[in-house]
């Protein structure tokens, strides 16, 4: 009995320290708003992240930009480019880009669409769907990888 009280410790323990690690790792915004409990219960249990007007993450509103829908598709293929990420398809009408992204730690697999479109408050914005194919919470890596390309288009404006 105490050799399984020891295991089932160290193995909470490396738990907490791999959901820490990937918390920071994916510089989840725990103190911001809607505040940390509501963030980790997203991070802990969900496994998609999404860009829309009605998202409870205020970094996760649409991404809107002062250029034209083309010109977004342009930067968008670049910046995903510049973030290394494999497996990439292009489709040019519809103005979407679709890629895979392998976390460096166990490798998982997620799966990240953007898409360039019209917008009513500005030129254009940036549609972002992300999604793990592995586990029910990503500690923020999806969020990670959309705030990722967003930044890396502000980048190249």
């Amino acid at each position: 009995m105490l050799i399984s009280t020891k295991v089932s410790i160290a193995v909470f323990f490396i738990l907490v320290f791999m959901y820490t690690k990937a918390f920071i790792d994916n510089k989840a915004m725990g103190r911001h708003v809607p505040g940390f409990f509501k963030r980790f219960m997203i991070y802990f249990n969900t496994h998609v992240s999404e860009t829309s007007d009605t998202n409870i993450l205020p970094e996760m509103k649409y991404p809107r930009f002062e250029v034209t829908t083309d010109k977004l598709f342009e930067l968008i293929e670049i910046a995903v480019k510049n973030l290394g990420w494999k497996d990439i398809s292009v489709n040019r009408e519809t103005k979407e880009i679709k890629a895979v992204i392998q976390s460096n730690l166990f490798k998982f697999k997620d799966d990240i669409k953007l898409r360039a479109e019209k917008d009513d408050k500005a030129q254009s914005k940036l549609y972002a769907h992300s999604k793990s194919r592995f586990a029910a919470g990503d500690m923020g890596a999806n969020q990670k990888h959309i705030m990722d390309v967003v930044s890396e288009i502000k980048k190249l404006i």
